[in-house]
């Protein structure tokens, strides 16, 4: 019976492992390999073989990388249709920095002083072919609830929501669909 119930939660731990990694990465190896390629725009270097960002009235293709080259959590979100199928055909290298946050105010209390805090991250829109420059912009997640009058005792802070991709999307469509 005991080897019944550890082979039963082996079995568990391989689909529960499967479902994760289904969940996290849904890149084709096309799409992974296009991403890894366009890593040098992050650093405002261009690859040759990419195409020129031609606004031209058509969707312009584009890939999503952190500013450090890696791939994004967000770049499943990309829809189908703004993904380029080759290399020789992204136009443009979205760059998103780290999740950052920064302090609102400071709320006193005679207890622990709760601090209010915004989140936030840098992007770039980047040339793919070239590295260069075509947008940047600071995207920031809602503002934290006011202090009340009082807090409980264990509270000593107070997080806005995180920046979403919906909030990125938004601002993209002004560049990738024209």
């Amino acid at each position: 019976m005991k080897q019944l119930f550890t082979i039963f939660g082996l079995a568990c731990l391989v689909l529960i492992t499967m479902f994760y990694v289904s969940c996290v990465n849904k890149l084709s190896p096309q799409d992974t390999q296009i991403i890894e390629a366009m890593q040098p725009v992050a650093k405002g270097e261009g690859v040759a073989q990419a195409a020129s960002y031609t606004h031209d009235g058509v969707t312009n293709p584009v890939v999503l990388i952190c500013t450090s080259g890696k791939i994004h959590d967000w770049t499943d979100d990309i829809p189908t249709e703004w993904k380029p199928t080759s290399l020789g055909e992204t136009e443009l290298v979205i760059c998103v920095g780290e999740e950052k946050e920064k302090s609102i105010q400071v709320c006193q209390y005679t207890g622990p002083s709760v601090t209010r805090y915004q989140h936030y991250v840098d992007v770039e829109l980047r040339e793919a072919k070239t590295g260069i420059l075509v947008a940047s912009t600071i995207l920031y997640g809602s503002m934290p609830s006011y202090c009340k009058g009082s807090e409980d005792y264990y509270v000593t802070r107070l997080d806005g929501s995180d920046v979403s991709f919906d909030q990125l999307k938004s601002w993209l469509e002004t560049y990738v669909i024209q």
